[in-house]
């Protein structure tokens, strides 16, 4: 996806993917839409950015992901770089993700990552980020990992401005995080310049 461009999908299962120098189904670009509902993806291969890396730096990116399940995504990138499943940079304020399911997304037998990664960078502009969950977020690691990783990683890099990141419940629909066969399940990081 390029700048400024919006993609919406529904009612669609994507299967193997695989990228050695990008995302395995989707990269979206700064300014980019992403629209997603009643969507699977299943094996998924990187070798850098896992299966969808919606790319915010420099501007934000707006979406809304609804009953979207990853099966078996996997990224032999480095954890602290993009997950294996879903990597936000820079998300817009009203950003949803809303009753996703993630099985056997986390990384590879080499190198851990985690299933779901939202990051707020200095270089996303003078604005706050935030994610808005809703219902269910469900992670399942059905086989052994050898690495240990956190299922979800939540990271801000505050740079030269302050700007915070926000992962908001929704009130009608409250978030219910359910974690099941991972060794640990969620993180955050600062990283203050």
């Amino acid at each position: 996806m390029n700048t400024s461009y919006s993609l919406t999908l529904t009612n669609l299962e994507i299967k193997n993917g695989f990228s050695s120098s990008s995302a395995s189904c989707i990269f979206g670009q700064p300014s980019s839409t992403l629209v997603m509902t009643d969507v699977v993806l299943r094996n998924m291969t990187s070798s850098n950015y896992g299966a969808i890396y919606h790319n915010g730096a420099g501007s934000q990116v707006f979406g809304r992901l609804t009953r979207v399940t990853f099966l078996n995504c996997s990224s032999s990138a480095l954890a602290s770089s993009s997950a294996s499943a879903l990597t936000l940079i820079g998300p817009a304020l009203n950003y949803t993700l809303e009753d996703l399911t993630f099985t056997d997304c986390l990384g590879s037998p080499t190198v851990y990552s985690p299933a779901l990664m939202v990051r707020r960078t200095s270089t996303v502009l003078a604005t706050p980020s935030a994610v808005t969950v809703a219902g269910n977020i469900s992670i399942t690691q059905t086989s052994p990992q050898s690495l240990s990783t956190f299922a979800v990683q939540l990271v801000s890099d505050s740079g030269g401005n302050s700007q915070p990141l926000y992962i908001l419940s929704n009130t009608t629909k409250p978030a219910n995080w359910l974690f099941s066969g991972v060794q640990f399940a969620m993180v955050f990081l600062h990283s203050p310049s």
